[in-house]
């Protein structure tokens, strides 16, 4: 029998899973439904450009070249204690792959992104919000 710390890895691990699919996906596929990724008050800093916001998070994205993600790794950790944020559940999710933009160049980049995901109550269910995202290039 698992104890509760590994069924909140496990159970962390899976959502991280699917919320990175799911966001990278639209990421390529349709930048306009990001909006609903990201909690309102979200920051993103994007190879050292920071942006608040959900809306100006958007706007931001919108801007870029399309892209192609090709999803390399995903860990997913319970987060738990933070004193900025309480009884809410969180996780942090660190993906790593490649990206290119077609427009701009035929060469992937490789980069890491780390999120930090609030649950948000909604009619009796989570859902998923990007509180934090970082993304870098390497």
């Amino acid at each position: 029998m698992q104890n509760s710390a590994e069924v909140k890895i496990a159970e962390s691990c899976d959502y991280g899973k699917q919320f990175a699919e799911i966001f990278y996906e639209k990421l390529d596929k349709g930048r306009h439904s990001l909006l609903k990724l990201y909690h309102r008050e979200a920051t993103l800093v994007w190879n050292g450009n920071a942006v608040k916001g959900n809306g100006d998070i958007v706007v931001f994205f919108e801007k870029l070249p399309g892209s192609e993600t090709h999803l390399l790794s995903v860990d997913a950790q319970p987060v738990e204690d933070l004193p900025q944020i309480q009884n809410q559940k969180m996780m942090s999710v660190l993906c790593s792959g490649k990206m290119k933009f077609p427009s701009a160049s035929n060469n992937f980049m490789n980069f890491t992104e780390s999120f930090l995901l609030v649950a948000e109550t909604d009619n009796d269910s989570h859902v998923w919000k990007i509180i934090s995202d970082v993304y870098r290039t390497h």
